[in-house]
């Protein structure tokens, strides 16, 4: 009997296997596809470097050219020297030594250099004339500076594809450039080392740079000369020239060779101000207050001129206006006060305000500053900026050339012109009196027709 049973259950559960074959697959998660990992990329080995330390021959290269600069450098310097047909004496003489002072090894100005143009820049500010200067020649100097180092630029980049060999050429045109450097800042430069192209660069590229330096060496000697020959002008103009003295008047042939003649005058005051030419130039400038007081006048009425000036006044209806009138001329009058600075008010009639400004031109102009516009103050009013401008520069211009130029600082000035004598104490008026400038006839002998004993 239990086989029999055993016989049925073995059946049944071959009946279930069969049917549950027969019915729809249970569901499975699909699987991922299988990603080929990538093939390791082949190593790529870098360019064999050259130790540092074997830009020796590189560097006896750069030794051998710049040894001829060198050694040819002072003759190319005394023929820019020269070329220069002013001070040469002076300039000979300031740069026996070699040595670069207005320019920096770069190629930018000095601070001496940068004070020093800036103060040719300013030289109408003190009256002073300068078409003498030819500073065109500065400007054209200067630009060619500038297009030397951009030769040399150009020839430094094709020399030095990448950074490394850049900065190595960088230090061998400065090798070059002054005559000044070693071996060991070209292995500094390389830092890490040259690649055999980096390094075959270098040395088919060294040619073309040694040109350029030299050629931005002498450049930059040119425009030194030609800044220090307007310097040399300069101390000339203020110390030793007097262009408008009635009685020791130096002309324009004389002033030029004033240099060469008083070498030892403007070398001394070079040396003294620590051979800086900027600091000999404002040296020469005269100490007198008048001439601190009279520069900003003058670059204002400069302006003045510049702008167009001012208007002639309209004809007076009357033989003077004063204060109460009203009109055409009294509007005019206003405008031309207005433009020299002085406070007028507005509108057309001729109040306290306008007297006043009326009054403070009169005395500028040694007129009677009543405050009444007549015929002498009409004359006044009429002169042009133009004029005005050069009365100041002419006064500038007396001030460099009179004995009392550097007072001490008690001293007596006497304003011929003006009629006026002032006592200065440490730069201020303390004392002022009207004069009578001239000569009496005492020392004239009528009969023999001499003046003078």
């Amino acid at each position: 009997m239990s086989n029999y049973v055993r016989a049925i259950a073995a059946s049944l559960a071959a009946v279930l296997l069969v049917i549950a074959g027969c019915g729809d697959p249970v569901p499975q998660p699909p699987k991922e596809k299988a990603v080929a990992e990538p093939e390791p990329e082949a190593e790529v080995p870098p360019a064999p470097l050259i130790d540092a330390a074997s830009l020796s021959a590189i560097a006896a290269g750069v030794a051998k050219r710049a040894a001829g600069f060198r050694d040819g450098a002072a003759d190319r310097r005394d023929k820019v020297l020269a070329r220069v047909d002013e001070g040469r004496v002076v300039l000979k003489a300031y740069y026996a030594d070699g040595h670069l002072r207005m320019y920096l090894g770069d190629g930018n100005l000095s601070l001496d250099g940068e004070a020093v143009v800036a103060m040719l820049a300013e030289l109408e500010s003190h009256g002073v004339d300068r078409r003498p200067y030819r500073l065109v020649r500065v400007d054209e100097a200067t630009q060619a500076v500038t297009a030397a180092f951009a030769r040399e630029r150009k020839a430094l980049l094709s020399m030095s594809p990448t950074p490394t060999s850049a900065r190595v050429a960088a230090a061998m045109a400065r090798w070059l450039r002054s005559g000044k450097g070693s071996e060991l800042e070209l292995v500094k430069a390389a830092g890490r080392g040259l690649t055999g192209l980096e390094r075959l660069g270098l040395e088919q590229g060294v040619d073309a740079l040694a040109e350029a330096s030299r050629a931005t060496r002498i450049a930059v000697w040119a425009a030194e000369a030609e800044i220090a020959r307007c310097a040399v002008r300069y101390l000339v103009d203020f110390t030793l020239a007097k262009p408008i003295h009635p009685h020791q008047t130096t002309s324009p042939a004389t002033a030029r060779n004033l240099a060469d003649r008083e070498a030892d005058v403007l070398l001394a005051r070079i040396k003294a101000a620590g051979d800086k030419l900027s600091v000999a130039m404002k040296g020469a400038w005269p100490t007198h207050p008048q001439y601190a007081a009279v520069r900003p006048a003058l670059a204002r009425y400069r302006a003045i001129a510049l702008a167009g000036g001012w208007q002639k006044l309209p004809r007076m209806t009357a033989k003077k206006e004063s204060k109460g009138a009203r009109g055409e001329f009294v509007v005019a009058l206003r405008a031309r006060l207005a433009v020299e600075g002085y406070d007028v008010g507005e509108g057309e009639l001729f109040d306290d305000t306008l007297a006043t400004a009326v009054k403070r031109f009169q005395g500028r102009h040694q007129l009677d500053d009543d405050g009444e516009v007549a015929s002498s103050t009409i004359r006044e009013f009429d002169v042009p900026a133009e004029a005005r401008q050069r009365q100041l520069a002419l006064a500038l211009g007396r001030i460099r050339e009179a004995n009392a130029r550097d007072p001490e600082d008690f001293f007596v000035w006497i304003n011929v012109a003006a009629q006026r004598v002032q006592v200065y104490d440490h730069g201020k008026v303390v004392r002022e009196h009207r004069v009578i400038v001239g000569k009496d006839n005492d020392d004239i002998d009528f009969e023999r027709h001499v003046k003078g004993r």
